[in-house]
């Protein structure tokens, strides 16, 4: 099944909790703010990968809009994105570093902004 690059929903998301699934040894649970009323309930397969309080905290993306499903009882709201190897030994968190997106933003605004008044001179 494919699926355009441009209908996925990507947010950059914020994990503010994260706690081990009772029953699934391979989950984690984490709570994530993509900047709606409430964070986001996900689950995610990184158990094997990152202790806990290495997943606290970090700025990463989120694909926004999957149906929810449940996941070993658990209601799942999206999806971390995350990398792996070829033979997936080695998973790595899409980690977001703090200022860049809006710094690469206002630059832009700012080119744009700038072409507009060339534009309006001549």
């Amino acid at each position: 099944c494919a699926v355009a690059v441009a209908s996925i929903d990507i947010r950059v998301g914020r994990i503010v909790k994260v706690w081990e699934h009772e029953s699934a040894e391979k989950l984690f649970c984490e709570s994530i703010d993509v900047g709606e009323a409430a964070p986001r309930s996900i689950a995610s397969g990184l158990r094997a990968f990152y202790a806990k309080e290495d997943l606290e905290e970090p700025l990463g993306p989120v694909v926004a809009n999957l149906k929810p499903r449940t996941m070993q009882g658990f209601k799942s709201e999206g999806m971390v994105l995350c990398a792996s190897n070829a033979d997936h030994t080695e998973v790595k968190f899409v980690e977001v570093r703090r200022g860049r997106a809006g710094r690469a933003e206002r630059e832009r605004r700012e080119r744009v902004s700038t072409r507009r008044a060339r534009a309006c001179l001549f």
